[in-house]
């Protein structure tokens, strides 16, 4: 895996994903288990791993199994107590075995393609969320997937969900603002915002 010198740079003095992982200090609940969806390569993961109770579960899911790798050496210094577990996955709205993903030098901006790449496999919200007995918490940085489980169609697992830290990326079909519209009528309340990354609690 190689990366842009700028990006290197970026990670080096804090600047890449400043916004998350400042939201993650901020409102990431100490006391509940954590979803994160696009877990990169772990820079957000470790400020969640490091913000949670020992005896909580983080579970980071990720389409590349390379970012993965690095994630969980991110982790790992970091997350003594903590029960976490690792998915290779993408997530997507539909129940389907498999999705095409670019497998790019630019791996920050990937985003699912219906051609090219990689197979990979993908999972719905609703599979995920049974990793979580009761009440959890989502990270999310996705590339415009979040625009899958933003609606009616998951309220019910949403109606778990205590806390959101998400990035919302604009799609073919929605506004940022959209997005952030369609989320208070899921029954979640904006606290904070910076830029397209959002806060959100549960009503």
């Amino acid at each position: 895996m190689s990366a842009d010198p700028s990006m290197v740079a970026s990670i080096f003095f804090g600047l890449f994903e400043s916004a998350e992982i400042r939201f993650v200090r901020r409102y990431v609940a100490s006391d509940l288990d954590c979803l994160e969806l696009g877990s990169g390569i772990g820079l957000v993961s470790r400020a969640i791993a490091e913000t949670l109770q020992p005896g909580r579960l983080l579970v980071c899911v990720e389409p590349r199994a390379d970012l993965l790798v690095c994630a969980k050496e991110n982790i790992r210094s970091v997350a003594q107590g903590l029960r976490c577990r690792y998915i290779s996955a993408l997530v997507d709205r539909m129940e389907r075995s498999d999705a095409g993903f670019p497998i790019l030098a630019d791996w920050i901006n990937a985003r699912m393609s219906g051609v090219g790449g990689a197979n990979v496999r993908t999972v719905t919200l609703r599979e995920l969320a049974k990793e979580f007995p009761g009440r959890f918490q989502v990270v999310c940085d996705i590339e415009g997937a979040e625009e899958s489980f933003l609606e009616e169609a998951c309220s019910d697992v949403l109606g778990r969900v205590a806390r959101m830290i998400i990035e919302l990326h604009e799609t073919d079909t929605a506004s940022v603002d959209d997005l952030i519209e369609r989320s208070v009528k899921l029954g979640f309340g904006l606290v904070d915002r910076y830029g397209s990354v959002c806060a959100f609690v549960r009503l």
